[in-house]
């Protein structure tokens, strides 16, 4: 654990952001591949590399980055004893367990099928019911954290308003862009523009809180009194 805290924050942010500009890329050339040369069958092709396959590539890249914030906040949590660690953990092993078993898909999906929502614009009537499950699970699982932010110090509390930013930054490319994705389905330029910034922005946003996490434990690795990360001063 020393020599992995040792790691120079800038190393990390710039080798986690390198591999998600490939992925990005990747998946930018098998778009261009298979419409401009439909006769190629390389690996190129194999929609693992696709960034919105369900179990991509991409996608499990983005499970380990989930993990890892997770597990730091547990070991914060182990050492410190302090709740805000916990909450937040709680709230990024629920955004791991969603991601990849699907839940929040599946409930809007479900609801769509029993009370049949009314489309609102362009927007499907499954979007909005997995709008709403998130929505209801993100509020109960954010009472953790506010729980544990009332009683936190200030370090912690500034530690805490940064990870809301970024938390801010995720939902914006995950949520607020899914919204208006399938508005363009029938339009392949947008649609698969949307997709490189939904699923894109997603990865970077979650790149920078797996670092911002990682310079909070490099400052804190045993202190009893929290001190703030040089990302924060």
């Amino acid at each position: 654990m020393k020599n992995i805290l040792k790691i120079n924050i800038k190393t990390i942010l710039f080798t986690i952001l390198l591999v998600d500009t490939c992925f990005i890329a990747i998946h930018i050339v098998h778009i261009v591949i298979d419409r401009v040369f439909p006769w190629y069958q390389g690996f190129l092709l194999n929609n693992n590399y696709a960034l919105d396959q369900d179990g991509g590539y991409a996608e499990i890249f983005q499970y380990m980055k989930e993990l890892v914030v997770v597990l730091m906040l547990g070991f914060l949590y182990w050492r410190r004893k302090a709740f805000i660690y916990l909450g937040w953990g709680i709230l990024f092993l629920f955004l791991l367990i969603d991601d990849s078993l699907q839940i929040h898909e599946n409930l809007g999906e479900t609801a769509n099928k029993l009370i049949n929502i009314t489309h609102l614009g362009g927007i499907r009537g499954q979007d909005i019911g997995e709008i709403t499950a998130i929505a209801i699970m993100g509020a109960f699982l954010l009472s953790f954290v506010l729980v544990g932010y009332l009683r936190s110090p200030q370090p912690l509390r500034k530690f805490s308003n940064r990870l809301v930013f970024l938390l801010a930054l995720l939902i914006a490319v995950g949520v607020l862009v899914d919204l208006v994705h399938f508005m363009f389905a029938d339009s392949p330029i947008w649609f698969n523009f949307l997709t490189i910034v939904e699923d894109g922005g997603e990865m970077i946003a979650f790149s920078l809180i797996l670092t911002y996490v990682y310079s909070h434990l490099q400052a804190n690795p045993h202190n009893a009194t929290p001190s703030l990360s040089p990302i924060d001063i």
